[in-house]
């Protein structure tokens, strides 16, 4: 039953990967272009780790500094200004690390940012920069390009939160039977992801007053559930190569992940040029106080007000 089961996986990717080699074909991409650009999505796991500069024993690393100031720009924007140092701080720290956190606990690991000292120091240094200087007034002056070049740091860092940390945890660095579940790889792949929206979602961070909620089916969530269960089944099934599948699963985050800021972008321009308000896609009425009721003249000419419409009966009054 098993081997029957692969085997249909097997010939299902073979389709699909012959249909995507007729669709690049259209375009004109020859396999060596191709070639070429598969290898390069191959670099941006490893360029990702590896860039930016070492500090003594901190290496300042710039996808977790955009990652961060993503975090702290949302963060400072819609917290309360009267909200305390350590508060913030904290939500800084669960909408950073939450998930990762999480997944750790159920893989019995370390988490990341206790092993290495850089992460919880550049998101320290990001966040008191955000809190006591006007860093996040220049983000928001910056307006569009600032959102899509934390867009990329941010893709990147959850791709690889995603199959570099959980999954590849899970499938190269951990023992059967949990190597070969693939429940595992799931639920801490995603959790990986956007555990830490959940977390604030759940237990309310970043509002002044923590109060439990309900977590919806975000945006984050879904991304983080489709890069998880394609990266694990196309490692499971040694479909690509992890390099190439981690590049790619980072190229499709940040796609996603710009699409979304120009698209809330574009929504925010159309709601602000208009007199009304969205609320999902449904344009509501404005706020403002209806004019005044037009006044009636007497014969001597002083205003009266006018008496407006005239009541209507009530079924009631007409059976009498």
């Amino acid at each position: 039953m098993a081997t029957d089961v692969t085997t249909s996986l097997q010939l299902l990717v073979s389709q699909y990967t012959t249909q995507m080699q007729s669709y690049l074909g259209e375009f004109a991409l020859d396999k060596v272009t191709a070639a070429a650009l598969l290898d390069g999505l191959s670099l941006i796991p490893s360029q990702a780790k590896t860039y930016g500069f070492n500090l003594g024993p901190i290496f300042f690393s710039w996808v977790a500094a955009l990652h961060a100031a993503k975090v702290c720009t949302n963060l400072f924007n819609n917290m309360h200004p009267e909200t305390s140092l350590l508060h913030t701080w904290v939500a800084v720290m669960v909408l950073s690390f939450g998930g990762t956190t999480m997944a750790s606990m159920l893989l019995a690991r370390t988490p990341s940012w206790l092993a290495q000292d850089d992460l919880l120091a550049v998101h320290t240094a990001v966040y008191l920069l955000f809190r006591f200087t006007p860093a996040v007034h220049v983000a928001n002056f910056s307006g569009l390009p600032f959102k899509i070049v934390c867009a990329i740091g941010d893709g990147i860092r959850r791709s690889l939160a995603i199959t570099a940390f959980a999954v590849d945890s899970i499938q190269v660095r951990s023992a059967p039977p949990l190597s070969n579940s693939i429940v595992a790889c799931l639920i801490c792949g995603t959790l990986s992801g956007c555990g830490g929206g959940i977390l604030n979602a759940v237990f309310g961070i970043t509002q002044r007053s923590w109060t439990l909620g309900t977590p919806k089916v975000s945006l984050d969530v879904q991304l983080a559930a489709v890069v998880a269960v394609a990266y694990t089944f196309a490692m499971r099934y040694d479909v690509i190569d992890r390099a190439t599948a981690q590049g790619m699963a980072c190229a499709f985050t940040v796609v996603v992940l710009i699409i979304q800021v120009l698209v809330t972008d574009l929504r925010t321009r159309w709601v602000g040029s208009g007199k009304g308000k969205m609320v999902g896609n449904v344009k509501l009425a404005s706020n403002k106080p209806l004019p005044a009721a037009p006044a009636s003249s007497k014969a001597g000419g002083s205003p009266v007000p006018s008496p407006g419409r005239t009541p209507r009966k009530s079924a009631s009054g007409l059976l009498r």
